[in-house]
């Protein structure tokens, strides 16, 4: 944005009349102060852009005179000039500036806006210059997706500008010296293949694909070509809008690029395909250069872009960004855009339920009216938005339905894996604040804020890990979804230290970081891909077996697109089943207490996968496979428990010593106490996080007293913070007592009050009557583990399985030896009981010793740092034991089709059972047998 445009905007906003324009074009030498104030304005932006520099003799440019003029503008035209031109809209987001403005320095505020206004060469600028830690640090920036409401912007056109139109002499001024841009396929330098900086390519079955690309010869499925015939019709009919909707993993990008191939560029058409993401973009242009030779004749496809870099000849198909057409509310891209190619006969909104945000529908608006004879096509698996409030108006846009795709179909026919779904109740209560109520009714999904706070959780966080870490096997390549990158980086550094490796991406990540990590997860180099808005939509991941959902929502569009992520079929490339583990968190302070989540059931959530009641229960039947039983509540070890008091003891003592009692800097919220009639008393520490948990539980064991009922076994008593062990010795001294109970809270009590609670939870009661508990034998793995061992190391013989972190794991025999070498030489360096930091510092040194080099780094570490806690190496399964036995093979195959069956009875057979059956037909008539 040029000086002129400047000048101009501060004069619409009322903050600079004709005197102070003059008074500014005085002070940068501008003699000719006559005329009305866009006369002056412009006058002012030419006359410093073909102002010569003194050192190159070369015209100084709009840059510069931008920035003559910034410098003298004062603290409130600064501020109106940022505040006018909102929202700022980037490739990830749209960024709306917050209070934080009025507190900036004049300097800072001149600074933000020469960035802002310097970033002609579009979205992904924007994005750089908003999530600079400069900005993002105060706050000044409030990031928006687009799918979001923006009731803010919700306007009529404004009126009409003034007439005269907005010069832009002083950028013609630069380019004088320069020739105009020629069209070419040249690369620029950025990231990514080759082909994702190409603006234009010729497709055609006499063109070569660019490098890293091949030529896609799968046949359409039997519900694409129905989908394909559904648009042909509409194309033919005087309908002039509508939405396919395939469900998610269906293939609606292929489906719709083979309508526009076969049928949309007949008779010389042209077609504009918009979507609101660069993966999206990419996405697109991948399936018109990999499908392109299907359609017998050349033709071309252009990427548009904002700034210089054009095709600037008509193209058949353009493939554009909204960040990029709907660069602000003047539109002037589309202008840019029907300069070049002058007309298109269809416009193609991909994930079309976005349509309803006013930037969207600014765009269409304008489109339309500019287009009055084209065809609208909408493409989503979720034709619906999230708030009920809008779904008229979504389809006021779009009219109706040409054709729709139910998932159960495409679940039965193996396009689709067959989704489980799973639950685990943190038992984490939040409070909404009366903002976040407020947006929550305005907008019916979690606010951020309350988001924000939910994922810091520690409690929360420990739970999602410990679900993870522990049905590792079970879950296989798992995608994570966090609420937020400071969410996925705790995640990812809490599953590291337990041993598994997570690769973690997110909307900043650079396009070959993304394809690098995404390769690296489809080849299993490590088994959990962390991500943050980034894979909600568009992004085939064929590795995905289980999608964890760590950040909450109530949005059924959002659920739908993260679940997606993994429901790609095994005809498709995919997982025949794919679990779906969500969190359930409890809401008060609401209109009425829910969930975060609104899907909290297995029928909650398959309704919220598309399909009706009916087809839910045929599904649930058809799924019925043993339930997975996860732990939800893993105990805490006895030894971190007391190592936990120790310390809570030795900084009461510190406090109750220097006089300093400060309970609010203790992670103790108070106590528990229960006495009997001859005066002993046993303690029950209450930690953050337990509160809520650990009242309810004692509520209910009142009301066994009442009821002059016995403890159950297990189960009930069960804290995040507390053995179980321990949980249950204190119930049951209640019960002798009679109900006997008082709560202490810490902010009440005094430092040698809870010193004393303290020393007698370590040295009375609780852990020396706590009952030893014997480790269960561990449960024998389930088939999918072992289908995976033999696809994954072929011949299995050659392995050994060894369990580490209550997970089995296949390690070469030879690693297992120089580990156990190394552990041999050097495990007196550790000495008995060993802190968590000796053991890491231990682990570290010892995993550079020479004999360990060429074993993988993290099976060197987690080997070392299960034998330093267990004070030996693990060990291995007993050959004998390895692999399934025939009763568990015949279970698994009742829920596989004929061609799964006969895949992994192949497997199955060459791995481990061909040592004790002679041939496959002796293997198989013993399983018949039984």
């Amino acid at each position: 944005m040029n000086a002129s445009y400047i000048l101009k905007r501060l004069n619409q906003t009322k903050q600079l009349n004709k005197q102070r324009l003059i008074e500014i074009a005085t002070e940068l030498d501008v003699v000719d102060t006559s005329g009305t104030i866009n006369e002056i304005a412009t006058r002012v932006g030419k006359s410093l852009a073909r102002r010569h520099d003194e050192d190159t003799g070369r015209p100084q440019g709009s840059d510069v005179a931008r920035q003559q003029v910034l410098e003298l503008l004062d603290w409130d035209e600064l501020a109106s000039l940022l505040r006018s031109e909102g929202p700022w809209l980037g490739e990830q987001a749209r960024y709306e500036f917050t209070e934080t403005i009025d507190g900036m320095t004049r300097d800072a505020l001149e600074e933000l806006v020469e960035e802002l206004f310097g970033a002609v060469n579009g979205s992904e600028q924007i994005d750089e210059i908003c999530q600079d830690r400069r900005w993002k640090g105060r706050d000044v920036f409030e990031a928006m997706s687009y799918d979001e409401e923006d009731s803010d912007e919700e306007e009529e056109d404004s009126d009409e500008e003034d007439s005269e139109e907005e010069d832009s002499d002083e950028e013609d001024s630069d380019e004088e010296d320069s020739s105009e841009e020629e069209d070419s396929d040249e690369e620029y330098s950025g990231e990514g293949p080759a082909w994702q900086s190409m603006l234009n390519y010729r497709v055609g079955p006499d063109h070569p694909l660019p490098e890293g690309l091949t030529i896609s010869e799968h046949q359409l499925f039997e519900h694409q070509q129905q989908s394909l015939n559904a648009l042909a019709k509409w194309w033919s009919s005087e309908e002039s809008r509508g939405v396919l909707c395939l469900p998610t993993g269906g293939g609606k990008t292929r489906t719709a690029v083979e309508f526009v191939l076969t049928q949309a560029l007949e008779g010389g058409n042209r077609v504009l395909w918009l979507a609101h993401r660069q993966e999206l973009v990419n996405q697109a242009i991948a399936t018109f250069l990999t499908r392109g030779h299907r359609r017998g004749t050349a033709f071309t496809v252009a990427r548009f872009e904002a700034g210089g870099r054009k095709h600037s000849r008509p193209a058949d198909v353009v493939i554009a960004s909204l960040p990029t057409l709907g660069w602000s509310r003047e539109l002037p891209n589309v202008d840019n855009l029907l300069e070049i190619h002058e007309t298109f006969d269809l416009i193609i909104v991909d994930e079309c339920h976005h349509a309803v945000a006013s930037t969207w529908k600014r765009l269409l608006k304008e489109l339309r009216r500019r287009l009055p004879d084209s065809k609208l096509l909408g493409l989503s698996a979720t034709p619906t938005r999230t708030a009920a409030r809008e779904v008229p108006e979504f389809w006021n846009l779009f009219d109706g339905l040409i054709h729709e795709v139910k998932p159960l179909p495409l679940i039965k026919q193996g396009v689709l894996a067959k989704p489980h779904i799973i639950t685990v109740e943190t038992e984490q209560v939040f409070d909404a604040t009366e903002k976040e109520a407020h947006l929550f009714e305005q907008f019916d999904d979690l606010p951020e804020m309350l988001v924000k706070r939910i994922a810091s959780s520690k409690v929360r966080n420990e739970l999602i890990v410990r679900n993870l870490v522990q049905e590792r096997n079970r879950w296989g390549q798992t995608l994570l979804f966090a609420a937020n990158l400071e969410h996925a980086e705790e995640l990812e550094r809490m599953l590291r230290k337990k041993g598994v490796q997570a690769g973690f991406l997110h909307g900043g990540s650079p396009m070959e970081q993304r394809a690098q990590v995404l390769g690296a997860f489809a080849a299993r180099r490590f088994q959990v891909l962390i991500n943050v808005a980034l894979f909600n939509e568009g992004t085939d991941i064929p590795a995905v077996q289980t999608v964890f959902l760590a950040r909450p929502t109530m949005s059924r569009i959002l659920f739908q697109q993260m679940v997606g992520r993994g429901l790609r079929g095994p005809r498709l490339g995919g997982t025949a089943t794919c679990y779906i583990v969500g969190f359930n968190d409890k809401l008060t302070n609401l209109l009425q207490d829910q969930l975060t989540s609104s899907f909290a059931t297995e029928r909650d959530a398959l309704e919220a996968l598309g399909l009706d009641a009916q087809e839910v229960e045929e599904l649930v039947e058809i799924t019925s496979t043993p339930v997975i039983r996860i732990q939800e509540k893993s105990p805490v070890a006895t030894e971190d428990y007391a190592r936990r008091l120790e310390e809570l003891l030795r900084s009461v003592e510190t406090m109750r010593v220097t006089g300093q009692w400060s309970p609010d800097e203790l992670p103790l919220l108070g106590w528990w106490e229960t006495s009997s009639l001859g005066g002993s008393h046993q303690y029950l520490p209450v930690f953050e996080g337990d509160k809520e948990a650990l009242g309810a539980r004692l509520g209910r064991l009142l009301q066994l007293v009442q009821l002059d009922q016995p403890l159950p076994e297990e189960g009930w008593a069960s804290v995040q913070h507390i053995p179980e062990e321990i949980s249950q010795a204190f119930a049951r001294a209640v019960l002798q007592n009679q109900g006997a109970l008082r709560y202490v809270d810490l902010s009440r009590s005094q430092a040698t009050e809870t010193q004393q609670a303290l020393e007698s939870m370590l040295q009375r009661g609780n852990i020396s009557e706590a009952k030893a508990t014997v480790s269960p034998e561990p449960s024998r793995p389930p088939l999918e583990f072992w289908l995976s061992h033999a696809a994954r190391n072929g011949a299995v013989n050659d392995t050994m399985l060894v369990r580490m972190d209550s997970t089995l794991q296949a390690i070469s025999p030879a690693h297992y030896e120089r580990v156990n070498k190394v552990w041999s030489q050097h495990c007196d360096l550790l000495g008995s009981n060993p802190e968590p930091r000796a053991i890491d510092l231990f682990v570290r040194m010892a995993s550079r010793f020479p004999e360990v080099a060429e074993v993988p780094a993290p099976v060197c570490e987690q080997l070392l740092t299960e034998a330093a806690r267990r004070g030996a190496l693990p060990t291995p399964m007993p050959s004998n034991e390895q692999g399934p036995t025939l009763g568990e093979v015949r279970q698994h195959l009742s829920t596989l089709t004929e061609s799964q069956r006969r895949e992994s009875l192949d497997l199955l057979y060459k791995a481990y059972f061909a040592g004790k059956y002679a041939t496959r037909e002796e293997f198989l008539m013993s399983l018949l047998a039984g």
